[in-house]
């Protein structure tokens, strides 16, 4: 599966083997000018509030998403795999520019402007998430 980014949409790219677009799919901005080889298909995945910056999965291959102006890291599940985020949760706010992603186990790394602070997973049931701690701090910017 390959992502795209384009001005806060986020697409995936999926190939044969993916399931369809259900019906409650947002349209792709007809401003993407796409050449899909035969095959392929493109689908919005997430209506986002920002652009966002980098991404990362977690090892359930949840979709994890550094949003750099609204200062949040979120989640976009995809519970029934059709290729569409049923929602968006919030894992942390008020950070400093987040642009970076990492999972170390359980524990989410965030690499923001001026360090990187960590998340702990506090629930496996629920998917709650500890408060930013600083992890490594006074970085220069």
């Amino acid at each position: 599966m390959m992502q795209i980014l384009k001005a806060g949409f986020l697409l995936t790219l999926f190939g044969l083997i993916s399931t369809m677009v259900s019906a409650t799919s947002v349209i792709a901005p007809p401003e993407l000018k796409l050449k899909l080889p035969a095959g392929f298909h493109v689908n919005v995945f997430a209506k986002l509030n920002s652009a966002p910056r980098m991404m990362a999965f977690d090892k359930n291959g949840h979709l994890f998403v550094a949003l750099v102006k609204s200062n949040q890291v979120v989640m976009l599940p995809d519970a029934n795999k059709d290729g569409l985020a049923e929602t968006v949760n919030v894992v942390a706010e008020n950070l400093n520019a987040p642009n970076g992603l990492a999972f170390v186990g359980d524990d989410l790394l965030v690499a923001n402007q001026d360090g990187i602070v960590k998340l702990s997973k506090l629930t496996q049931k629920d998917g709650a998430w500890s408060k930013p701690t600083p992890f490594i701090s006074n970085l220069p910017t």
